[in-house]
């Protein structure tokens, strides 16, 4: 009973921050939507194993052994979550869907496996339930599937941090701070729930134990998941740097000359060319305060430093991509002349603001 209540908290917190994602118009959708999509899987197989727990499985026969299918998707969303807000990947397209192909099979084994034999066939398979066999294998390969998809995952947030360090005078922490969370913090709660199911020949006491370990350090993670929205909604509604100096009155006295005065020199003196610039660089050599800068990229032109300078990096590939002379010259070389370092980087945000690849922008403007 313990067990079951816990898990049944677990999964009311884990839902109601599904519908706040779902239904958020604000942020990144896509991000959004796929962080729900994760939560919403591990909804759905803890309420098959609520089920479970207090015997109602033959309330609902037609859903009965499609617990596992859901774990399938737990490593595909966390990914595909934290390559859409590092910036790796500009969207959710029909090619993504490739990650999801052990969920399809795996639905579809169960599918036939106990739902669409013939006549009493059905009964006798759904009594019969798992073969050992086939439990042992789908906890081997859901496991070795999540930690991939986990392992990914912390490299990429990892890799970002280095992306960022280029651009930014300081890391957002709450970002950071957020996504190693949740690719620690999963991984490690399935690693102590499939430790229980491995055969380990570990004594009832011990899985017992476990099963506290598991279902309590779940209901925590889904309370701090709650309380981190709540607290930070700019997680979910948009990354932008808060205004820390709204209230400035020097700085609501001399704003447009600020604004103009940072415009100028981006245009004349072209220092995003520099593929190391960062927020501390950029006052010294404008002469104008960093909360000044700040302010200004935030609260008058509505972006922050990662996007201000990349939007001058754009429009300079875009002019170097439009000369003859670009002919001659390879798509990588062009990229590092407009001050990045990053291909991957690059590419995104080329996208992100014209709309189409360098490849694409350079067949367009051929014709």
């Amino acid at each position: 009973m313990l067990f079951g209540t816990l898990l049944t908290s677990t999964t009311i917190i884990l839902f109601l921050f599904v519908v706040f994602l779902w239904t958020e118009k604000r942020g990144n959708k896509v991000g959004n939507r796929l962080f729900a999509g994760f939560l919403f899987a591990h909804v759905l197989s803890n309420t098959f194993y609520i089920l479970f727990l207090f015997d109602l499985e033959g309330c609902v026969p037609f859903l009965r052994y499609f617990g596992f299918a859901p774990e399938f998707t737990y490593g595909p969303f966390l990914y595909l979550y934290i390559m859409i807000t590092t910036y790796r990947i500009s969207g959710f397209h029909r090619k993504h869907l490739f990650h999801f192909i052990l969920f399809i099979l795996a639905f579809i084994y169960i599918l036939f496996r106990f739902h669409l034999c013939h006549g009493d066939e059905t009964i006798r398979a759904i009594r019969s339930g798992w073969r050992p066999l086939d439990i042992r294998f789908f906890i081997y390969l859901i496991t070795f599937q999540y930690i991939i998809y986990a392992v990914l995952a912390i490299i990429r947030v990892h890799q970002y941090r280095q992306e960022l360090n280029r651009y930014y005078s300081a890391i957002n922490r709450i970002h950071f701070s957020w996504l190693y969370f949740i690719s620690y913090s999963f991984l490690f709660l399935r690693i102590i729930g499939y430790i229980q199911l491995f055969d380990f020949h570990l004594s009832i006491s011990v899985i017992q134990i476990l099963f506290i370990i598991y279902f309590l350090a779940s209901l925590v993670m889904a309370m701090v998941v709650m309380f981190w929205g709540l607290r930070h909604p700019q997680l979910f509604v948009g990354w932008e740097e808060k205004q820390k100096y709204k209230q400035s009155p020097e700085f609501q006295a001399d704003k447009a000359m600020v604004q103009s005065k940072l415009i100028t020199y981006m245009d004349s003196e072209k220092p995003y060319l520099n593929p190391l610039l960062t927020l501390e660089e950029l006052s010294r050599k404008a002469g104008i305060p960093g909360r000044y800068i700040s302010q200004v990229i935030n609260g008058e032109l509505n972006q922050n430093f990662f996007d201000f300078i990349n939007t001058y990096r754009i429009r300079e590939a875009q002019r170097l991509l439009k000369e003859k002379k670009t002919e001659k010259r390879t798509v990588l070389e062009i990229l590092y002349e407009a001050g990045f370092n990053s291909k991957s980087v690059f590419h995104i945000a080329f996208k992100k603001y014209t709309g189409m690849t360098p490849t694409e922008y350079i067949q367009k403007n051929a014709d």
